[in-house]
């Protein structure tokens, strides 16, 4: 369990320090305070020295563009800093199951060259050229052992990556944003381990603090595509979908939990988005039971 978080020079945060955390855990403020960056500091660390958790929270907040390289990295990684000042690294220090991981971002400029070996002329001379990418160098360092560096870098519009070893904390960890849905198949699939585990009916009696009438949810095949579909008493069932937003997203927040954050740690941002102020407390209860019963840490 992740019990407390070290953030510095990352997003808004020159530095932050939360103690204190435990298996359900609130995160308030006004907007524009960081509460997204709080969320996204400890998806890095959790993605360790590999550097798809930056790509991850970059796609997230739209800013990935067919863009020249500079402004590329303007956008990128200068936001990524506080102030969008590198001159510092931006470090991630947490103590999980009492032993501390520390994730450093560091820039850098990495050098590629290209050498244009001519195929017409016998003993033409090759012609080579050098250019200055701008990257980060991200360290992860976990308990006990040496610390993994990977880099990410812009090249040619595109974040590249150049891999060695990555390591990263051992718990399963999902990030569910304010845009986050599953698609039919993710659901699909994940209605079916859960009902495997035996635990649909908790799921169903989880939902019918959205929907009352809630009495059966499966999975039906329909052009070679499976759709949760839901019985709330009417004369035929209706897909999930139809149902509104509010309880579509508990359906994600909850398939999510249960199927890929057992033993893990779930992430949701502005989890009151789609939900009823009337209902809010009972999600705060139907989470803080879900989170028992799969053994999941659960910050929103």
């Amino acid at each position: 369990m992740l019990t407390s978080i070290q953030i510095e020079n990352f997003r808004c945060f020159d530095q932050l320090n939360v103690d204190g955390l435990s298996r359900v855990n609130l995160i308030a403020g006004k907007n524009n305070v960081g509460k997204t960056a709080f969320l996204e500091a400890i998806g890095l660390l959790f993605s360790g020295s590999h550097p798809n958790g930056i790509a991850y929270i970059t796609n997230l907040r739209g800013l990935a563009s067919e863009t020249a390289d500079t402004l590329q990295s303007e956008l990128i990684f200068n936001s990524l800093f506080n102030t969008s000042s590198q001159e510092q690294d931006i470090t991630v220090k947490a103590m999980i199951d009492s032993r501390q991981h520390c994730l450093t971002i560091r820039p850098s400029t990495v050098e590629s060259t290209t050498i244009d070996l001519p195929s017409d002329q016998e003993n033409a001379l090759a012609f080579s050229k050098s250019q200055q990418y701008i990257a980060l160098n991200l360290s992860y360092k976990p308990p006990e052992q040496d610390a993994s560096v990977n880099t990410l870098r812009i090249q040619a519009n595109k974040l590249t990556q150049t891999l060695k070893k990555t390591t990263s904390p051992s718990a399963n960890l999902s990030f569910v944003s304010s845009q986050f849905r599953l698609n039919r198949r993710q659901k699909a699939e994940m209605l079916g381990e859960i009902e495997l585990s035996g635990e649909k009916s908790s799921l169903i009696k989880d939902l019918q603090i959205i929907e009352p009438r809630l009495s059966q949810i499966t999975t039906i095949v329909i052009g070679g595509m499976p759709i949760l579909y839901g019985n709330i008493g009417l004369d035929k069932m209706i897909p999930i979908a139809a149902m509104g937003e509010g309880l579509n997203k508990l359906v994600s927040i909850l398939l999510t939990l249960s199927a890929k954050c057992r033993d893990g740690i779930l992430l949701v941002d502005e989890i009151e988005n789609g939900f009823h102020h009337s209902v809010l407390q009972n999600i705060w209860r139907i989470i803080d039971s879900a989170s028992r019963r799969f053994n999941t840490q659960a910050i929103v």
